[in-house]
């Protein structure tokens, strides 16, 4: 989350996907991820997340 609002999209993504591994059903996980698409105008990514 701390990647996450310091702007650090790339990264916040990247241990988000490692976290939903383990924790396939964290909404709050992917709630975020689907946040990080959204704001990086990947919309598909986002609908999908």
């Amino acid at each position: 989350k701390l990647y996450f609002i310091i702007g650090k999209h790339d990264e916040a993504f990247e241990d988000l996907t490692r976290l939903l591994k383990i924790e396939t059903d964290n909404t709050i996980a992917l709630r975020y991820r689907g946040e990080i698409n959204y704001m990086m105008k990947r919309y598909n990514e986002s609908i999908a997340a």
